[in-house]
């Protein structure tokens, strides 16, 4: 039995859950758009396709592509008003999604989307995905990942310490401590030691202290802000406990499986407690990378692995692939996409496709010309798993993929 097994195990999920699939019976290709630079796309063909799912999510093998920006933000533009989805859960701090969410309208674009979005997609798309955001109040918005991935949660602590009756003096820099306590766990020179466990420590008790506090004064904050935004906050507390819980075992035994385990496994979490728990009844869009959104994972446990258990076949994961060109990698920095000339190298799979942007789901019985889809296939420029294998069975890890021909790396307004 595997590590990853083993945490599934520990987690009550079935293995043999796992594999639940929504796929179709026969393959067909979509075109989604001829050309990047074409404002005529039709995503008609997901209306069949979704018409059972209540989750669908959106991956990207790359933060950095700006092809795959512009095509996520039609999508989200196009599930919404077409198809009814209502709830946009973004690979961001559950914390910084507050603000996304309930700010929007006092916020300019640019501080939507720094306040609390990533930094790989603080990008001249994202500005107009946030414009859109702005202007539909009725698509609610929320993160889900358990890092930390801005400031603003700060600022909204800020304003209710006070009014829950805390010692503001006390807790007035516990954000600001709680991010250098990141960079020391960043740090790979950064032992865990007496002193950095004792800060740990201390961090986590103030987190516990004020969840007790802010429960205790409920009705008091729900004068300024609704349940659903305390609720997040209380979530947030706890997200942030967790984060220092599972980082020091990291320090401490230097095990990365168990690290990307512990993340994933509070993504799925979060994003079960948002699904289920905070909005039972919106039909939900998932935007991260395609690695998280994976069913099927051979190496490592996943939070689409944990969501396809708990969902079924509810839940739709279609990831996303490039065929040639060049991204921004999480630095920034450009990587160019190689082509090797090895068989089922997904790269010229997705360049074999007649269009600019191709839909394929993926049937659950091959044909000569699908044949690669259920076979493992190469997947060169994208993280897979922490052996560094570069093969993956797309049947196994999706419902459907989309291919874009050409990728370019975003411009960022930061």
């Amino acid at each position: 039995m595997t590590v990853k097994h083993q945490l599934l195990l520990l987690l009550g999920i079935s293995l043999s859950c796992l594999l639940l699939t929504c796929k179709t019976t026969a393959p067909t290709h979509y075109s989604l758009k001829k050309t990047p630079s074409s404002p005529n796309s039709d995503f008609t063909a997901l209306k069949n396709i979704l018409k059972d799912n209540r989750v669908v999510a959106l991956g990207e093998f790359t933060h950095g592509g700006k092809e795959i920006n512009l095509l996520k933000a039609e999508l989200v533009k196009y599930l919404h008003e077409e198809l009814g989805y209502d709830l946009l859960l973004f690979e961001a701090g559950v914390g910084e999604g507050i603000a996304i969410e309930f700010d929007r309208q006092q916020l300019t674009k640019g501080q939507l989307l720094t306040a609390g979005l990533p930094g790989p997609w603080h990008t001249e798309e994202y500005l107009e995905l946030m414009t859109y955001l702005k202007a539909t109040p009725e698509l609610t918005i929320a993160g889900f990942d358990v890092q930390r991935t801005g400031r603003s949660f700060d600022r909204l602590l800020k304003k209710m310490l006070p009014i829950a009756g805390a010692d503001t003096a006390q807790y007035h820099q516990l954000e600001t401590q709680f991010g250098q306590m990141m960079r020391q766990f960043s740090n790979r020179k950064a032992k865990a030691d007496d002193a950095m466990l004792a800060q740990k420590e201390k961090l986590k008790r103030q987190y516990l202290d004020l969840t007790q506090l802010f429960t205790t004064q409920k009705s008091r904050l729900e004068k300024q802000w609704d349940q659903q935004q305390l609720a997040l906050v209380l979530k947030t507390f706890s997200n942030r406990i967790a984060y220092l819980d599972y980082f020091i075992r990291f320090k401490l035994n230097n095990n990365y499986r168990e690290r990307w385990a512990a993340r994933d496994s509070l993504m799925a979490d979060n994003a079960s407690w948002l699904i289920r728990e905070c909005y039972p009844d919106k039909k939900v869009i998932i935007s991260a990378h395609n690695f998280h959104i994976d069913k099927a994972n051979e190496q490592e446990l996943t939070m689409g692995e944990v969501l396809a258990a708990e969902l079924g076949e509810s839940y739709y994961a279609i990831g996303v692939f490039g065929g040639k060109g060049s991204y921004a990698n999480n630095g920034r920095k450009e990587e160019i996409m190689s082509i090797t000339k090895a068989k089922n190298d997904i790269q010229q799979m997705v360049l074999g496709f007649e269009q600019e942007i191709t839909l394929l789901p993926i049937p659950d019985q091959a044909t000569p010309s699908t044949a690669w889809l259920l076979e493992p296939v190469l997947v060169h420029h994208s993280f897979i798993n922490l052996a560094n294998e570069r093969h993956m069975r797309l049947d196994q890890a999706f419902d459907a993929i989309i291919g874009i021909q050409n990728i370019s790396p975003p411009k960022f307004i930061n």
